[in-house]
């Protein structure tokens, strides 16, 4: 009860703090001033973060060296929690991660660990079985202990060889959530691959975490092995995030998948790879990372699955109940963990379609950049300057609605603006996006498609995320995901063979 007073509060105090601000800025002779002072702090931190990677260009743009084929035997195990993919996407999928241009002795290990829609995931994963043709033999199972009940569960699996590779398909008796996969998945191959002699595998010394509708790039996987061979220190990196259109989609969709591919290419670029000079990469995205198995990353999973306490505050019950790469990433930073990111690592995943998948996805986004960027603010072992930028996250959804009203006011007010005041907020403002395109020029071959996006991005965004952040406060204590995907599985009905 007193949870959902806290809740409630901070939705009003949401509301309130946005309705007075945009009193003020109606109210005052000089509301200009106003609209200006966020126009320019919303951008001060992009144009501070292209002036830091300006100085430190050279190590940006440093290739990790290759890795010698006589070094000793790296093995990698790949993680691929599936909700609802179709069988077909899980096959790119496999097709993607098995075919990978790796070293010599660089060993792959893939695992596929099921939990969808309904109690038993059967159908899915024998269709999946039959869809790729893995010559797997009768089933096993080993027990791990659950998320939320710390009862143990049974994983039933079958191990199989699929484009010369190792491949472990499993699935969990019961539907019990991306963050209970996570757990459950880094345990099996940190401790059950060891125990299976069949795949002959002593130790894994990576884990590369990716989703069921995700494509890697062919050299995705070994960019990040090399990042971590070159820097022993190093605790994780993540890739660049990309998005994929399927062949059939319609105006629409393509609208949707433009506008956020621009999105995500701006964020990491702008964002991720000034943390990532910092080694205080703040997020490695479930869709792309690849995290080194130490005592760092055990604690890490181990306290990813603790429960809130009954004295728990809302944003502890908030940051541990949902299941997240946000939560996960903070907790390797409070013990001083290097986190990076290598931008040569590219994966395609598939966004949302429509605007009511998106502002699901973007409900949960947003709760976990403002939840996770509060306990940053008084963790001891992150940068000051990661501070301060989450400081600015905080600000930037506390005020959604603000901004937005901001953002039309600015273009009402510009016909005040004397010549000079629109020269200098014309070159402050599109400075980051100039930045962003010279890499967009350089690295992506669908610029056409940036371009559209940043025009759709400028129109739409603010706008849903005005219905995403305000929805989050209002669900605050909600943690069930929601739809981000359109259509449920094409599956087989045929019974497993076990």
């Amino acid at each position: 009860m007193i949870l959902g007073l806290k809740k409630n509060l901070l939705f009003v105090s949401y509301l309130f703090f946005n309705a007075l601000l945009t009193l003020l800025l109606l109210r005052l002779d000089h509301g200009f001033i106003i609209v200006s002072i966020f126009v320019v702090g919303g951008h001060l931190r992009d144009v501070i973060n292209i002036a830091y990677q300006s100085l430190h260009m050279h190590r940006i743009l440093r290739r990790c060296a290759d890795i010698p084929d006589d070094d000793a035997e790296i093995v990698v195990g790949c993680l691929v929690p599936v909700y609802n993919e179709e069988p077909s996407m899980l096959k790119k999928n496999l097709d993607a991660l098995t075919t990978q241009r790796l070293s010599k002795n660089t060993k792959l290990v893939v695992m596929l660990l099921f939990d969808g829609l309904t109690e038993l995931n059967a159908d899915l994963f024998s269709s999946v079985v039959n869809t790729i043709g893995l010559d797997a033999g009768c089933a096993e199972e080993q027990w791990f202990p659950s998320w939320k009940s710390k009862l143990l569960k049974k994983l039933v699996y079958k191990i199989g060889t699929y484009n010369d590779t190792p491949v472990i398909l499993s699935f969990k008796e019961s539907n019990s959530g991306k963050k209970d996969s996570l757990i459950i998945g880094e345990n099996f191959i940190v401790l059950g691959i060891p125990r299976i002699e069949s795949l002959d595998v002593r130790r894994v010394d990576f884990i590369y975490h990716t989703d069921g509708d995700t494509i890697s790039d062919k050299n995705c996987l070994n960019e990040m092995v090399k990042s971590l061979v070159d820097d022993p220190d190093l605790d994780g990196v993540s890739g660049l995030l990309r998005t994929y259109l399927k062949d059939d989609a319609t105006f629409t969709e393509s609208a949707f998948v433009a506008m956020q591919d621009f999105q995500y290419f701006f964020s990491i670029i702008i964002r991720r790879m000034t943390e990532s000079i910092m080694n205080s990469t703040i997020c490695l995205p479930g869709c792309s990372n690849m995290i080194r198995v130490s005592e760092k990353t055990n604690v890490a999973i181990e306290k990813y699955g603790n429960l809130p306490v009954n004295k728990s505050g809302l944003v502890q019950t908030v940051t541990r109940m949902q299941g997240t790469d946000r939560r996960y990433t903070t907790l390797l930073l409070r013990q001083g963990s290097k986190l990076q990111m290598n931008w040569r690592a590219f994966v395609h995943t598939e966004p949302p379609l429509n605007a009511s998948a998106f502002v699901n996805q973007r409900r949960r986004w947003s709760s976990n950049s403002f939840f996770n960027s509060m306990i940053t603010l008084y963790s001891e072992k992150i940068p000051v300057y990661i501070k301060l930028s989450n400081l600015i996250d905080i600000a930037r959804v506390f005020t959604t609605i603000f901004r937005v009203i901001s953002y039309l006011c600015f273009w009402v007010y510009v016909k005040n603006f004397s010549l000079v005041n629109i020269v200098f907020f014309s070159m402050f403002i599109a400075l980051p996006y100039l930045y962003a395109f010279a890499w967009i020029f350089c690295i992506v071959s669908e610029w056409k498609q940036m371009i559209a996006g940043f025009f759709l991005n400028k129109i739409f965004m603010p706008f849903l995320s005005v219905v995403a952040v305000t929805k989050m406060f209002f669900t605050a204590t909600d943690f069930a995901w929601g739809s981000s995907r359109l259509t449920p599985p094409v599956a087989d009905c045929t019974k497993p063979d076990f």
